[in-house]
């Protein structure tokens, strides 16, 4: 029962409730959002008050609070360990970061963040890979006899799965060793062989 005279919505508006508070490839939960706007507006004229309002990014806000997206940001600073890759998700992808760092030990790898099978043996790759190319990236042959490495792939509670982290493993890694910083800029993805090779992105 709502007109336009009552409630518009603003295209910002719009693409506030789809990059603040929807998460699908679908329309779904760009339908409930506007739906639930669209009764908040009901209960006001319901009421008796006279509601004439343009939904803006802030009117948005204000009835759906604050964004509802939990996705991880590029990093800001430069710095060794730290690469961007790209992960795919139902709703199109999004900035994965992969950490990696040394600690005194004897050339053991440690993998979290809840990787996947498919994951670990790619993460599993990538560390042979540096090991085999260790001259390559400067290293001495003999760089992992006093240190571990561990691998971290944040948001620990999401699971994690597929071969495409590969590439972005490696140049973590090499980055951490070598404490060459890596680009922000940038992101990658990419299934890693052991002969350095890329392959090509899948699905």
């Amino acid at each position: 029962g709502l007109s336009p005279e009552r409630l518009d919505f603003t295209d910002e508006g719009i693409a506030f409730i789809v990059d603040e508070h929807t998460h699908e490839a679908g329309v779904r939960k760009l339908e409930q959002n506007v739906a639930s706007i669209c009764r908040a507006i009901a209960v006001r004229l319901a009421g008796g008050e006279d509601v004439r309002e343009l939904a803006t990014p802030a009117l948005v806000e204000k009835l759906l609070g604050g964004s509802k997206k939990s996705e991880q940001v590029p990093e800001r600073e430069p710095r060794p360990g730290v690469a961007n890759g790209l992960a795919w998700t139902p709703a199109g992808g999004e900035v994965m970061l992969v950490e990696a760092t040394r600690m005194p030990g004897s050339g053991s790898l440690q993998l979290t963040g809840r990787m996947g099978d498919v994951m670990k043996e790619s993460a599993a790759t990538a560390f042979s890979y540096v090991r085999s190319r260790a001259s390559t990236f400067g290293l001495p042959d003999d760089f992992l006899s006093k240190i571990d490495v561990h691998i971290h792939l944040p948001q620990g509670a999401v699971p994690k799965e597929g071969t495409s982290a590969g590439l972005t493993i490696v140049v973590a890694i090499v980055s951490m060793l070598t404490r060459r910083k890596t680009r922000v800029d940038v992101a990658m993805t990419g299934e890693i062989t052991l002969r350095g090779q890329v392959l090509r992105v899948t699905g």
